[in-house]
């Protein structure tokens, strides 16, 4: 199983709702800076490269193969 951060949970879920980075970072009260850190973190963290596999692999629940070796 893969684990999530509150707050990777939270930018997840919003761009599983199809936010744009501005209404995400707005949403959250954050600048879009630290939105974008806060994604190449999850990126790096779950070895993915995009946001559709970052969230595919939170829904999922699985890590990609790469990530496994």
């Amino acid at each position: 199983m893969v684990r999530f951060s509150p707050r990777e949970v939270e930018i997840l879920y919003l761009i599983a709702g199809d936010s744009s980075d501005k209404e995400i970072a707005t949403a959250l009260g954050i600048s879009i800076h630290t939105l974008r850190t806060h994604l190449s973190r999850l990126y790096r963290r779950h070895g993915v490269h995009s946001r559709a596999a970052a969230v595919a692999i939170w829904l999922l629940g699985y890590r990609p193969a790469a990530a496994l070796t």
